[in-house]
């Protein structure tokens, strides 16, 4: 994290009144972002302050502030490789730190600074494990907010009946099928070793796209149904990713519904040793860097 401190105004000091304090926390990336978009992000940020200021605090003040603040803003570096940037200040207070984590914009004017407001607007991008079902091939994505990675393709056997001929032809699409459940079944065994092995990895919910009929019998044969929080029927085996992401559309729009899903299934397993409950033993392991998520 770089963090520059600006010159601090004496004039500011010892004014009689009440002194505004302000901070913008705001999505920061000049390398991704072109310049032109990002200053009209704070042109507006610098506008909507101007207006409280001007409507709730002396205009001494409000106008000193506001030359800060332009100052600030004026004197980003577009040379970082930071993501997000949080500006703040008061008549003795200045600085702008620049931070590595994804941000929703949040502009605050009142009487001092919070910290947790940095946490609070942490972009949250979705995390999760995608399962996608076919007759070809089944495979494992990870997913980051839009973006999936295929992690696991594992491609079902194929079994081949020779019906006997003294047998009827009823009796021979019977011994298929039969056949057909055995091999399913065992491909389903072979994907859920696998599925443990990833959700014990990443920690992560799963959703699931394929046929209802492989769904169904999944569910019937998978150790780690709990981790199922989403399921949409239907045929994805030859879907390209955008295809994808548009049947997890809704799952993802209703994400906070499925994260608190899944917060309730980890503390479920808290005596499986994957959660660290009391604070004693919270702080051993964050100060032992294994924390991942605080509740």
């Amino acid at each position: 994290m770089n963090t520059l401190v600006l010159p601090r105004n004496n004039e500011l000091v010892g004014y009689p009144g009440y002194f505004p304090a302000v901070s913008i926390i705001s999505p920061f990336d000049p390398k991704m972002t072109p310049r032109r978009e990002i200053t009209a992000r704070f042109n507006a940020a610098l506008d909507k302050v101007a207006t409280v200021l001007k409507d709730n605090y002396p205009s001494d003040a409000s106008v000193l502030i506001m030359e800060r603040l332009r100052a600030a803003v004026a004197s980003l570096n577009f040379n970082t490789h930071k993501k997000s940037v949080s500006i703040c200040i008061s008549p003795v207070f200045e600085k702008v730190i620049y931070l590595e984590i994804p941000v929703v914009e949040k502009i605050t004017v009142g009487s001092g600074f919070d910290i947790r407001e940095l946490v609070f607007h942490k972009k949250q991008s979705p995390q999760y494990l995608l399962l996608v079902f076919g007759s070809k091939k089944n495979r494992i994505y990870r997913g980051d907010g839009s973006k999936l990675t295929r992690i696991l393709s594992d491609r079902p056997g194929s079994a081949f009946v020779i019906p006997d001929e003294t047998q009827p032809q009823l009796d021979a699409f019977r011994m298929l099928n039969v056949q057909d459940e055995m091999l399913t079944d065992k491909n389903l065994h072979r994907l859920d070793n696998s599925l443990g092995i990833l959700i014990n990895t990443y920690h992560l919910p799963v959703f699931f796209l394929g046929p209802e009929k492989v769904f169904n019998q999944f569910q019937l044969l998978s150790r780690h149904t709990d981790a199922l929080i989403g399921c949409e029927a239907g045929n994805y085996e030859d879907k390209s990713i955008p295809g994808l992401m548009d049947a997890l559309q809704p799952f993802l729009l209703q994400w906070n519904e499925h994260r608190q899903k899944h917060f309730a299934r980890l503390l479920r397993h808290a005596d499986s040793g994957i959660l660290t409950t009391g604070m004693r033993n919270v702080w051993r392991q964050a100060r032992n860097a294994k924390g991942r998520v605080l509740l």
